[in-house]
Formats: structure tokens, sequence, C-alpha cells
């Protein structure tokens, strides 16, 4: 049994290490699929984050700061923080202030990219096997964009509340699928491209571009649509895809939703769940 450290994980005898690597079942052949599909993603993205997704993690870092305000020696578990060695983008608040509060951070994910070159305590496994290896539990879990990667969210709730001290809560960042939502979304960048420039010319061609991708946009929100009724999957990189609709039935089954937060302009939702 590890005991999580500022440092590592100290075992038994005192030694600490710096990752753990977790022994488990076999996951069957779509979470290994879904799992290799997302390597290409993430390297992607660790090497050209584009400026809107920048400032959506800092966004987020800071909801995550203004949940855990004021907490001191608490255990924060981050399932699903990724492939980076440094920390995660949405976590530098936590990194800055780890000194003075004593908070202990933990990076959970099932790649094991970097695992010996993190420069947090971290985890290389599936949350489904993380209980009986640590002797502790935690007060945070953070979810950034990783719950549509859980093939049970009910199965991940539950693991989740294993793991919890009482009154823990759950922070998430959550992409949501509606069409209008990603309509809006998508109004938002055209718009931006048409004005631009107030040239005319540069104005009255950025306009004409535009009308033609309202129908395609429109075609492509009509099979989004199908498909999302129809249960069928948008890409193969996730399990689920959540919507105003079925969003917080989901959460609900970690506890109760106490903030709710849509970011304007964009389809990202940041919630926090009290554990019951």
């Amino acid at each position: 049994m590890l005991t999580p450290s500022i440092e590592g994980f100290v075992d038994g005898n005192g030694v600490t290490y710096r990752y753990a690597e977790l022994q488990g079942t076999d996951p069957d052949a779509a979470w290994v699929s879904l799992q290799d599909a997302s390597i290409e993603e993430y390297l992607n993205q660790d090497s050209m984050i584009p400026a809107e997704i920048q400032t959506l993690y800092e966004l987020f870092d800071g909801f995550i700061a203004s949940v855990l305000s004021g907490k001191r020696k608490q255990r924060i578990l981050d399932v699903g923080c990724g492939i980076r060695s440094n920390w995660p983008p949405y976590v530098r608040s936590l990194q800055i202030g780890q000194a003075a509060t004593s908070n202990v951070y933990v990076g959970l994910d099932p790649l094991k990219h970097n695992m010996s070159g993190r420069q947090y305590p971290f985890i290389a496994g599936r949350l489904e096997d993380l209980p009986g290896t640590l002797n502790a539990r935690f007060d945070a879990f953070l979810f950034s964009t990783s719950l549509d990667h859980f093939q049970d969210i009910r199965q991940c709730a539950a693991v989740i509340s294993s793991l919890a001290n009482p009154g823990a809560v759950s922070i998430f960042w959550i992409g949501l699928h509606d069409p209008a939502i990603v309509a809006e979304q998508v109004g938002a960048h055209v718009f931006r491209k048409i004005f631009a420039s107030l040239h005319p010319v540069r104005f009255l061609w950025r306009y004409l571009e535009a009308g033609f991708r309202v129908p395609v946009t429109y075609i492509r929100l009509l099979a989004r649509r199908s498909k999302l009724l129809t249960g069928k999957p948008l890409d193969n990189l996730h399990f689920h895809y959540f919507t105003e609709r079925n969003l917080r039935p989901a959460l609900e089954l970690f506890g109760e939703v106490e903030r709710y937060l849509q970011v304007p302009g964009t389809n990202s939702v940041f919630v926090c769940v009290r554990h019951r």
C-alpha cells in the first residue's frame, strides 16, 4: 500500500516512489482501440495549443482554484491527466500554491508516456484498478474532458465514491455536443472572421464565404443530431457524447451538483459535484 505525498508515494518501508504502475484486469478491445486513437490527439495538443484552448485551460484553472480556495492538506486526484511530463496547464494554481497549502496533487492516466519523467506524483493505470493500491483517500477529483472516455460512468462514480473522503468534490470540464451549442460556437468563429476587417471588399468577400458555409454546417448538424438520437459515435475517441439533457443524470451519479457554469461562445461546461 502506498501513501500519496508531495514528493511521490511512500511505501510501508518508508521508500518514496515518484510514480506507480497499476496491475489490473485486461481491458476489452473497444477500450484499447479508443486509447490508441487518443495518443495522437494528445501528442498534437501538446505540440501546439490553440489560443482558444489555452484560454479554457486558464478558465478551468480558475474554476478549480475557486472551488478549492482556502483548502489545506488536501489530496487531489487528476483522473486523466494526460501524457505531458510537466504539470497540466489547468492546475497551475495548484502547482504554485502547493508549498503554502501542502495540498497533494496526484495524476492518473492509463497512457504510460513519460512515466518516470513526471514533475508530480503519477499513477499509470486505469481508475477501476486503483482501489486497494493506496491507503489514503482523496478530497477532490479532477476530470478535465476525461469523463467521456469511461465506458461505464456508473462504475466510474462508484470507484470515485470508494476513494473519496467525506465531503469530497469532483470538478469536471465537459464538452457538450448539442447541435445548437455547436452552432453557437461555429457562429462565433464565423462572425469574428467576417468582421476582422471592415474594409468593404474584404467584408463582402468574407460575408459571401460565410454564406457558403451555412448549408454545409446545417447538413453536418443534421448528421450530428441523427447520431446523437440513435446512439452512434461522433468519432473514435470517446465512449459518451454529453448533451444538456443527458449530462446532469450522469453527474448526479457522483453526488449533488453545486456549481454549473457554461463558458459563453464555447461548448465547454465546468461543474462542481459534492459527494454524498
